[in-house]
């Protein structure tokens, strides 16, 4: 028997200069986090980080390499977090889903708790090969 899990997917979607995408949710504990959410009955991780990309911040995008799967243990969550490419769209928060949108540099980002923080890091670490975390 295996144990059940929640699975959300999300895209570290970076600019030109670097910077990354964080967006305030506008819901539950309202944090910053990576653009993303929890999957939908049969949706693959890639289909969910496309769908809530165009749900949360009107844009299409395209995963373009997996940066870290982490496992929450405490909720029992499972997330993946894609590098990802812009490829249509036009960026704008939808207020029920994201509150506000930033980029940030490695040293200049929100306030974020460890586990968030430790993904964020991984992020701009991230050289091609996939980041595989628990947290306890």
């Amino acid at each position: 028997m295996s144990a059940p899990y929640v699975m959300a997917a999300g895209f570290a979607l970076r600019d030109d200069a670097g910077r990354l995408l964080i967006v305030h949710q506008a819901y539950g504990d309202r944090v910053w986090d990576f653009v993303g959410g929890g999957a939908e009955a049969g949706e693959s991780p890639e289909e969910t980080a496309i769908r809530e990309a165009k749900e949360e911040i009107g844009l299409t995008v395209e995963p373009r390499g997996l940066i870290g799967v982490y496992f929450n243990r405490l909720d029992h969550r499972l997330i993946f977090i894609f590098n990802g490419t812009v490829t249509g769209g036009t960026l704008a928060l939808q207020p029920d889903e994201i509150t506000e949108i930033g980029w940030f540099g490695p040293d200049d980002k929100p306030r974020l708790n460890a586990w968030k923080a430790q993904q964020v890091a991984d992020v701009f670490a991230w050289t091609g090969e996939a980041f595989l975390r628990t947290r306890e």
